[in-house]
C-alpha cells in the first residue's frame, strides 16, 4: 500500500517535473520604452551608473560592480532587492554582463540554480531618434520555473521597468 502511494506521489512529481521542464523552453519577455531628450552620452551615463541605481528604483535596495573598473562584457554586477521588511534586504543576485556595444546596448544574465531552473536578462538599447534617444529597457525570463512565476512578473516587473526609465530620463535630461 505504502509502496503504491510513493510510486504514484513519485509519477505525479515526474509529470510536473516533464511539464515544467517543457515550459521552460518558452521565453517570456517583458519590456519597457522611453523617449529621452539627452545626448546618447548622458543616456548611457545614465543606464550604466549601476551603484546609482537603487535611487531610481524603489525595488532596488543596492547595486554594484563587484570589481573596481569600467563596464565591460564578463563584468559581474550584486543586485539586492528591496525587502517587504522595512528595514532589510530583499534577494541578492550576481549576473554577469554577456553583451556589451558602447553607447549602444549591454545585456546581463543572473541565474538561479543551474540555469535549468531560472534565467532572468537584462537588456537595455539605444536608438537616436529625431535629437533624443529611444531607451528599450527589457527583462528575458526562462527556466523550469517560469510557469509558476510568470503571474507574479507580469504584475511586478513592468511598473519596475518604467520606474527606472523614469529615473534613467530625469538623470540623463539634467
Amino acid at each position: 500500500m505504502i509502496k503504491n502511494i510513493l510510486l504514484t506521489v513519485a509519477f505525479i512529481l515526474g509529470v510536473g517535473v516533464f511539464y515544467l521542464f517543457t515550459q521552460s523552453q518558452n521565453v517570456h519577455e517583458i519590456r519597457s520604452e522611453i523617449m529621452i531628450n539627452a545626448p546618447k552620452d548622458k543616456v548611457w551615463a545614465a543606464i550604466t551608473d549601476i551603484e546609482g541605481w537603487a535611487d531610481k528604483s524603489s525595488a532596488i535596495n543596492a547595486s554594484s560592480l563587484t570589481f573596481v573598473g569600467a563596464l565591460a562584457e564578463g563584468s559581474e554586477l550584486s543586485i539586492t532587492m528591496r525587502s517587504d521588511v522595512v528595514g532589510e534586504g530583499g534577494p541578492t543576485y550576481a549576473p554577469i554582463i554577456i553583451k556589451f556595444e558602447d553607447q549602444v546596448a549591454y545585456r546581463w544574465r543572473a541565474v538561479m540554480g543551474i540555469g535549468i531552473i531560472f534565467t532572468n536578462d537584462k537588456q537595455f538599447e539605444l536608438t537616436e531618434v529625431d535629437g533624443g534617444v529611444r531607451l528599450v529597457h527589457s527583462e528575458y525570463f526562462n527556466g523550469m520555473m517560469l510557469p509558476l512565476m510568470k503571474g507574479f512578473l507580469d504584475q511586478g516587473v513592468s511598473s519596475i521597468l518604467d520606474e527606472m526609465n523614469q529615473g534613467f530620463k530625469t538623470e540623463a535630461e539634467q
